[in-house]
């Protein structure tokens, strides 16, 4: 009974230090700040953040038959077809709003 306790009790600690050290890891700016980048798209003040669209079948057959267009042709090709999708300060508009 009682080593089946300290088994238990050791286990729980295990849990313990593993749970304070992932506390540690996430509370801390360096997490933070990769969370702002990859989840929200934020930059440092000095940085520029540069969103690259979504290629979905429909654009990447687009932008094969643009090839050896000019360039801007190509250009609005690709925003033409990112208009379709909101912005993302949109997306957290609607999140939170609606």
């Amino acid at each position: 009974m009682v080593v089946e306790k300290q088994r238990q009790l050791s286990l729980v600690e295990e849990k313990n230090r593993q749970l304070q050290n992932e506390l540690r890891r996430v509370q801390g700016t360096e997490y933070v700040e990769s969370e702002a980048r990859e989840k929200l798209g934020m930059g440092k003040t000095d940085e520029k953040v540069v969103i690259m669209p979504q290629i979905t079948p429909g654009l990447e057959e687009a932008l094969r038959q643009a090839q050896g267009k000019p360039a801007s042709t190509r250009q609005s090709l690709v925003l033409s077809r990112q208009s379709a999708s909101p912005p993302n300060w949109q997306k957290w508009w609607q999140l939170f709003i609606y």
